[in-house]
């Protein structure tokens, strides 16, 4: 019998998401891809991904309204074809209410603020 060591428990999600390289800039990020969210915790994610990423890469999984900065801890295979690596990866950040923030950017650009004036 294996004796649990996560401090938070892990909750199965079994949903899709999209995650991306992060670079040393904008320009250097990845592409992003899709994966599968397996189950998750306060602390980190299972993730199912079609590519390997080395331990120590930082990402950016976008999952719902909200999006997850985070740092890949391990990847493993995991003997199947479609998605055939395991990533474990640590939330580091996490910001929610992505599309609340985007309609009050939109509001708060000048253009929308000179449309306001006119009424």
């Amino acid at each position: 019998m294996q004796v649990e060591k996560r401090k938070t428990p892990r909750v199965e999600i079994n949903a899709m998401a999209t995650m991306q390289r992060l670079g040393a800039t904008a320009e250097a990020n990845g592409a992003p891809f899709p994966v599968r969210v397996v189950d998750a915790s306060e602390r980190g994610m299972k993730l199912e991904a079609g590519e390997a990423i080395d331990a120590g890469q930082p990402v950016r999984v976008d999952y719902g309204e909200a999006m997850f900065l985070c740092e890949v801890c391990y990847c493993a295979p995991t003997g199947g074809e479609a998605k055939p690596y395991y990533l474990g990866v640590i939330i580091h950040e996490c910001l929610t209410g992505l599309s609340s923030l985007h309609h009050l950017i939109q509001a708060l650009r000048p253009e929308a603020a000179e449309k306001l004036e006119r009424v």
